[in-house]
């Protein structure tokens, strides 16, 4: 047995010098010690080549030794890794939660410390640092506050009319051409070439006051007017320019009054009015009026069965428009005017003003007529006026409303007032001037003006 060994490849015995195995050629690797004889065998031997028994897979030999303290030293460094991992994020936490409480736990440990060696700098001319007990702040850093003035955001500013009387509309073609008109038993036209800056009055046929003013050009325009009398009669007329306003002529009178007048292009337009004369039924019955050659010839359309005098009147295009008036009356046409169809508001207050910027989305100003109560009423539709919906009051009464897009619009009255939601709600915007106004005009978000009382015209504009 001493001289010989049972080969691990083949089973049978071999001289105990054997290197090779005679029969699969393969090499005797070196030897252990067996667990059972003592043996030398090597640790890739599944039997003992003297005793022949089944070696163990653990064996005491320097190999599995080995093998075992490796484990056990990789499973250490982990175990220490995740522990010294998980103390330094709740070092991290603690840092935030409580600065204070944990840079006191090191201050004992930094009075140990050396000093740091002392840097020699410059002398310098400026004055030495005294060293108190108070810890001294660094300079806060300035902030800049803008305001509209300074970043060149629209604000409204005051121009100079001219005059002292009641301007009761105002409109621009462009940022340089616009007219306002004078009414409220006054009357005159003004007209500015420069945005507004200077104005000029034009020469009027007429003596009546003037309501309404509507031009589709430079050049060709429309001004509408009348008076009421104490005798519950009234008069009315329609002048027309082709020339900017350097000569105006009179192309309609008639009796009712004439509140409103709007043109969508330079031969259709559309006015309304109320009729104060007893014999066409007293107090408030409405006259719609409208002509397709520029003024020359106008047609009354039927209304007899509205009573309540219209106050405003706006067409988006030659077939969409709208009417408003007393008693929250509004009127719609689909058809240029040829019919009328009341719309219900919802409210019997005094609507003023109505605006549209498509055949659905439109918008409409009123107030309810009580001059010892201010309480403004604004309506919005998005479906052309079936439906018109009423938002929270404004307390003060409003006499013009135009919007520059769905969101973003204006309205006048006793108040200036903001919105960007498309009307739901408002704002109130400081002007310089308290002064009632009548009337509203934008031509785009940043640029807009505004007439009323006094003379008062305000444009908004970015500052300069």
């Amino acid at each position: 047995m001493e001289n010989e060994l049972v080969c691990p490849y083949c089973g049978q015995t071999h001289p105990s010098t054997a290197q090779f195995c005679p029969k699969t050629g393969q090499k005797i690797p070196a030897k252990q010690l067996c667990q059972n004889c003592g043996g030398e065998v090597q640790s890739s031997w599944r039997m003992c080549a003297f005793c022949g028994q089944k070696l163990s897979t653990d064996n005491g030999s320097a190999t599995a030794v080995a093998k075992r303290q490796g484990k056990r030293g990789v499973g250490i460094i982990l175990a220490c890794g995740t522990i010294a991992f998980l103390l330094v994020g709740v070092a991290i936490v603690m840092w935030f939660l409580y600065p204070d409480s944990i840079g006191a736990m090191f201050e004992p440990l930094r009075a140990h410390l050396p000093l740091p060696s002392p840097t020699l700098t410059p002398t310098s001319t400026a004055e030495p640092v005294v060293e108190t007990d108070t810890p001294i702040m660094p300079e806060p850093t300035p902030t800049l506050t803008t305001t509209p003035e300074l970043s060149g955001l629209p604000k409204w500013h005051n121009q100079n009319s001219g005059t002292n009387n009641i301007l009761s509309e105002i409109f621009f073609t462009d940022m340089d051409y616009g007219w306002a008109v004078i009414g409220e038993s006054d009357t005159g036209i003004l007209h500015s070439s420069d945005g507004g800056n200077t104005w000029v009055e034009q020469n009027s046929p007429t003596q009546l006051s003037l309501e309404s003013v509507s031009f589709v050009d430079r050049n060709v325009g429309f001004v509408s007017g009348g008076n009421c009398y104490m005798d519950q009669t009234s008069q009315g007329v329609v002048l027309k320019t082709n020339d900017g306003g350097q000569n105006w002529s009179v192309v309609l009178q008639i009796v009712p009054m004439v509140n409103s007048i709007y043109f969508v292009d330079e031969m259709t337009g559309w006015a309304v009015g109320e009729d104060y004369a007893e014999a066409n039924g007293g107090n408030g019955s409405t006259v719609i009026l409208s002509t397709t050659d520029g003024g020359n010839n106008w047609q009354f359309e039927d209304v007899s069965d509205i009573t309540e005098g219209l106050k405003d009147i706006f067409f988006f295009d030659r077939a969409n428009g709208w009417a408003v008036g007393q008693s929250g009356s509004i009127l719609k046409t689909n058809d240029g005017g040829e019919t009328w169809s009341p719309q219900y508001s919802g409210t019997k207050a005094w609507l003023y003003s109505v605006y549209f910027i498509n055949a659905r989305d439109g918008w409409i100003a009123g107030d309810y007529f009580n001059y010892s109560t201010s309480s403004a009423v604004v309506l919005t539709t998005t479906d052309g006026g079936r439906i018109w919906s009423s938002h929270p009051p404004i307390e003060d009464d409003l006499r013009s409303i135009y919007f520059v897009n769905s969101l973003e619009g204006w309205t006048v009255g006793s108040g200036v007032y903001h919105t960007a939601d498309g009307g739901l709600s408002w704002e109130k915007v400081p002007t310089i001037i308290s002064e009632y106004l009548n009337s509203v005009y934008f031509l785009d978000d940043k640029h807009g003006w505004a007439s009323g009382w006094n003379g008062t015209i305000l444009k908004y504009a970015p500052s300069n």
